[in-house]
């Protein structure tokens, strides 16, 4: 190249500044042409920012009724926690949700549920009765008494007025049991259970005339009725009736095994008949091995308080009742055994 056709360095660098301050002229002489955009909130998503997914509505209340009754209890309460956490919820859902927790032995958490509900609807019978329910459940007969009361306010229902009986029987009050059941009779005169337990406390009174026209009464229409043919025995004994006895004794140890009181009905009969030391020593080991079991149940149902949803545990009691012969009591665990397993 000759000298001539030579750049001088410093000239070309200013051409390349003016060509490059041109461009920023132009570009903020666009930019002001442009209508102003907003400057986005930073709580306000933008473009680049994903929209939160739309929560879905929780199942209709009707859905998950017939959820319940199917026994898809999982679905049920997954359905009605999404409710009960939406604010201003019905208070149908925390009383649905008690109740499926009631069937699951959730005790604790239902009984908080359906007190929440009673509270708010204090006018529904029905959700005072289930949460008097959840608080026997929890051995608090003190208050599902009161529950009961304002259940029994609202509505006189002759089962509402045996199980505050039987509460006020657990709690000692004697006096009030027996009112209880007598109203339980005078709407429903052929009740077995308020029968036999009527019987019990005019028994308790020393008034066994009145306890065996009602243990007759209670036999009658319910021949099977294990308490109240035991209860007609011991009377039978204690009054010098020993064939009788011993045929009420029979009978119940026929039907229950495993009966302690039927067992040591049988190794007093034995006594009183002079019967022989061999069939008495049989009789009295067959009443120990009776208690033994008797108080293993005991010890089982006192641990199935603390852990209502211990299966292995229910299953072992289960397997105990039916030793015992008490097949009545073993398919009421074996119905709570088949709520606690997992539903879908």
């Amino acid at each position: 190249m000759h000298a001539h056709q030579r750049r001088h360095p410093t000239g070309a660098r200013r051409r390349r500044r003016a060509r490059a301050a041109t461009r920023v002229a132009l570009l903020l002489l666009l930019a002001s042409s442009l209508p102003a955009q907003p400057v986005p909130d930073p709580g306000e998503p933008t473009r680049r920012q994903p929209q939160p997914a739309a929560r879905a509505a929780p199942a209709p209340l009707q859905q998950v009724l017939r959820w319940i009754r199917a026994g898809r209890l999982d679905a049920a309460e997954t359905a009605l926690r999404a409710r009960v956490d939406q604010p201003g919820a019905s208070p149908a859902a925390a009383h649905l949700l008690g109740v499926v927790l009631l069937e699951r032995a959730r005790f604790t958490e239902a009984e908080t549920w359906l007190a929440q509900a009673a509270a708010a609807r204090p006018d529904r019978a029905v959700w005072h009765r289930r949460h008097a329910q959840a608080l026997l459940e929890l051995g608090r007969c003190q208050q599902a008494i009161a529950a009961l009361d304002r259940a029994l306010a609202l509505r006189d229902e002759p089962a509402w007025q045996r199980a505050r009986a039987a509460c006020a029987l657990n709690v000692g009050d004697f006096a009030a049991a027996a009112a209880g059941f007598a109203r339980v009779l005078a709407a429903l005169p052929d009740d077995p259970e308020a029968l036999y337990e009527l019987a019990v406390l005019r028994a308790q009174d020393d008034d066994e005339d009145a306890a065996r026209a009602l243990l007759s009464r209670a036999l009658d229409v319910a021949p099977a009725h294990v308490g109240a043919r035991y209860e007609a025995g011991r009377l039978a004994l204690a009054s010098g009736a020993y064939d009788a006895a011993r045929d009420a004794f029979d009978r119940v140890l026929a039907r229950v095994p495993g009966h302690v009181g039927a067992h040591y009905g049988r190794v007093q009969l034995m006594r009183l008949a002079g019967t022989d030391e061999a069939t008495r020593i049989a009789a009295v080991d067959a009443f120990r091995a009776a208690s033994a079991q008797q108080e293993q149940i005991e010890r089982m149902g006192q641990a199935l308080q603390l852990a209502p949803q211990n299966v292995d545990l229910r299953l072992r009691m289960i397997d105990a009742l039916l030793t015992a012969g008490d097949d009545r009591e073993a398919r009421r665990h074996l119905e709570m055994a088949r709520r606690l397993a997992p539903t879908r």
